[in-house]
């Protein structure tokens, strides 16, 4: 026990590393519960690593304190104004989500060239779990109840495991190749109903091309799709398309619940347009306005309608904010950082964040851990990158201001001639 408190023990890198390793396996393999805990561990490390003398402990950039600020908000109003239909549960996600931005952010800026060898084995387990529980104990879903979620978590792999066989040697390349084209099974356990896959996917494989390519290539990309849409929309029957089959089996599902959602809604007072009913009301005013058949439901399947109802416009405006700056700036990082490896993890956060986005809006609500906890992540990353491109703009500003500085050291001087 003695060696526990020695100084330097408790705060090593590689426990916090342990933890959110713990965190990403028991939330993407075994969904049996425990990530939750595993973040109160990686807080409680986190808290240790920062308060060691390694860094600053309130030295955190101005884009996490943003970060923070909306969360804390969110937290604050809904506790505040709404304690009584306030989820609890729900509410408390939104606090480990917090922690984990920041230590997910924080162990970043210390990954060890070791870690992605580490990365490469717990992707591979994750997979490799999944795919026994398909094909070995007879899950179809493999350790969830619903298609969407595997395909969803299966989806969020495939960047990171494009940027294993981008940054390894071989033979670890060709198992990372290996470990890509199985994950691939558990993104079609799908395929009578592959439409969020393929849009989230099609989404995510855009907004890379979209960052690696030139203005001209980026106009002609956007008014082909354009076209490529309008042709579809307008020139292919009805019954050739649904095959493909709907974002979820029930046909207009979706269409039904947004609008009982809509007079939910509309049925509130000023207050709650402004700061809505709390966090979790939904689900327990959904049933008064919902058809019968979807009176159990828990979540609208649409972030905006769901924002709006149990946060109110200023939540509403604070969190898309929040995710078109995110957005535009991860678009940035993926063109602009020099250094090729940061750039490909840029590339890889980006179609990340754009699977992330169109699976989550579609599938699950704003407060689900599988929504908040890989948004987290992806959170992280990009604070570590926006961190990287300011030491890069910081580098080149003083580049240029040194070396102006030695131009006019050796410029010739002039001296008049004196008069006499």
């Amino acid at each position: 026990m003695k060696r526990l408190y020695r100084p330097g023990f408790l705060p090593h890198p590689n426990w916090l590393a342990a933890a959110l390793a713990a965190v990403v396996l028991l939330q993407f393999a075994l969904n049996r519960g425990g990530s939750d805990q595993a973040i109160w561990v990686a807080g409680l490390l986190l808290a240790l690593q920062r308060v060691d003398g390694a860094q600053d402990p309130w030295g955190l950039p101005g884009r996490a304190l943003v970060v923070l600020a909306v969360a804390a908000f969110l937290l604050l109003v809904s506790w505040g104004c709404f304690p009584v239909d306030t989820d609890m549960s729900r509410s408390l996600r939104i606090v480990r989500f917090a922690i984990l931005v920041l230590a997910v952010h924080h162990f970043a800026h210390r990954w060890p060239e070791q870690g992605w060898l580490w990365l490469t084995l717990l992707l591979s387990a994750i997979v490799l779990w999944q795919l026994a529980a398909r094909h070995v104990a007879g899950h179809p879903f493999g350790t969830f109840d619903n298609p969407h979620y595997l395909g969803y978590f299966a989806s969020l792999l495939l960047p990171f495991l494009a940027l294993l066989i981008a940054r390894l040697n071989h033979p670890w390349r060709w198992f990372a190749a290996a470990i890509l084209l199985l994950d691939f099974d558990l993104i079609l356990n799908i395929l009578w109903a592959p439409t969020i896959p393929l849009l989230a996917n099609g989404a995510g494989l855009a907004m890379v091309i979209w960052s690696i390519a030139g203005p001209r290539v980026r106009w002609g990309l956007g008014m082909a799709v354009a076209a490529l849409v309008a042709a579809l929309a307008l020139g292919i029957a009805q019954q050739h398309i649904a095959p493909i089959g709907p974002a979820v089996p029930g046909g207009d599902e979706r269409i039904q619940i947004w609008t009982d959602t809509v007079r939910m809604i509309a049925d509130g007072d000023w207050r709650a347009w402004l700061v809505g009913h709390g966090i979790g009301s939904f689900q327990e005013h959904f049933p008064r306005y919902s058809l019968p058949a979807y009176s159990q439901f828990s979540l609208p399947h649409n972030h905006v309608l769901e924002l709006l109802y149990e946060n109110g416009l200023a939540g509403l405006v604070l969190v898309m904010g929040l995710l078109g700056y995110l957005g535009v700036h991860s678009l940035r990082l993926a063109r602009t950082l020099e250094p090729t490896g940061l750039r490909r993890i840029a590339q890889c956060n980006l179609a990340a964040l754009s699977i992330w986005f169109v699976f989550s809006f579609l599938a699950f609500s704003v407060y689900s851990r599988y929504t908040l906890y890989p948004f987290a992540i992806l959170v992280g990353i990009y604070l570590f990158l926006a961190d990287k491109l300011d030491a890069q703009m910081l580098a080149a500003h003083r580049g240029a201001s040194l070396a102006s500085n030695l131009d006019a050291a050796t410029e010739p001087c002039h001296t008049p001639r004196s008069a006499s």
